[in-house]
């Protein structure tokens, strides 16, 4: 994908083809006008992630529009799981420090 100069000062024009999306969703190609210092942000993220720009447009425009495909509740069977015993403990230590002296 290369960034082709677009009319106007310091602004780049990039076309996306996101590839990777199921067949049954029908692909479009587009033209967006960037900055150039937000083009280089954008680049540096996507890179970051180990995504194309492609890839880490699509996310940043499903995620202004709600569309984000993982669930709040999915990314918990991420977090390490604690006994209840742990969680008393925890509860009595808070009780202990909220406690009024």
């Amino acid at each position: 994908m290369q960034p082709v100069k677009a009319a106007g000062p310091k602004c780049f024009r990039v076309r996306f083809d996101n590839r990777r999306q199921p067949a049954s969703i029908p692909l479009v190609k587009t033209t967006i006008d960037f900055p150039q210092p937000l083009l280089r942000q954008a680049k540096a993220a996507a890179a970051a992630r180990g995504q194309s720009l492609t890839e880490f447009v699509t996310g940043a425009v499903e995620t202004q529009l709600g569309r984000v495909d993982i669930a709040w509740y999915e990314l918990l069977n991420e977090l390490p799981t604690v006994s209840r015993a742990t969680v008393a403990q925890i509860d009595r230590r808070v009780a202990e420090a909220d406690a009024p002296v």
